[in-house]
């Protein structure tokens, strides 16, 4: 069979917003926005490659599962992981031990109480902070809920508490925050390894230009800029 042969600039996908800020709108992305953002994030010093393993489990139909869950590892070419459903989510994390792992900022906070749960907050808190026990302590907390051979950690949709991040940077994980659209692929800001910094959404991409307008809204030139919408 031969392989349909497309362009760059034909349209690959509508991508229907949340519809949380208005009536939901089908944005069309042509495919040299799908590439430019996948190819852009994994080159942007997460350094993305076949070895890694990524856990899908948030609806596909929304941009950012669209573009790290599906984009990202036919770029990448690593594994994906299919969560079968929300009630089996914890032994689906478990099955894949994912090397990245992105969620939202109320999953994040339900990993923490299962923790708390099992150990108080004053306990924890101390424990982590004594050198002699706070590696095993770690290296227990994390592999508990399945996250022991993850190296990069995001969070997104909605800020995140600055002591949630704090509270998971203690365990070895940094929570990368980052921001962008449906409308630009998600391709605008991003925080680097290294450089969280809490209530920041980071720096835009290389090659992506912001500026803030005089009425407060955020303006963003992203190569992943959609072609329009439908």
């Amino acid at each position: 069979m031969t392989p349909v042969q497309r362009a760059l600039e034909e349209m690959a996908t509508i991508i229907y917003t949340s519809g949380s800020t208005g009536k939901s709108k089908g944005v069309m992305h042509d495919f040299k926005t799908m590439i430019v953002s996948t190819k852009g994030f994994c080159e942007s010093g997460f350094n993305v490659t076949s070895n890694d393993r990524h856990l899908s489990y948030l609806p596909l139909a929304h941009v950012m599962e669209r573009w790290l869950g599906e984009c990202v590892p036919l770029y990448a070419a690593h594994e994906v992981y299919y969560a079968y459903s929300i009630h089996t989510f914890v032994e689906d994390l478990n099955r894949a031990r994912p090397t990245f792992f992105v969620s939202i900022p109320r999953l994040w906070t339900k990993l923490q109480q299962g923790v708390l749960q099992k150990m108080s907050p004053g306990k924890s808190s101390f424990a982590l902070k004594v050198p002699i026990i706070s590696t095993m302590i770690k290296k227990e907390i994390t592999k508990g809920i399945s996250l022991d051979q993850v190296r990069i950690t995001g969070s997104g949709s909605a800020p995140i508490p600055a002591d949630l991040i704090q509270w998971y940077k203690d365990l070895g994980l940094e929570l990368i925050e980052g921001y962008g659209m449906t409308e630009n692929f998600s391709y605008s800001h991003i925080s680097r390894p290294g450089m969280g910094l809490a209530g920041s959404v980071g720096q835009t991409y290389d090659d992506v230009t912001a500026r803030i307008a005089e009425d407060g809204e955020i303006q963003a030139l992203s190569p992943g800029l959609m072609m329009g919408y439908y």
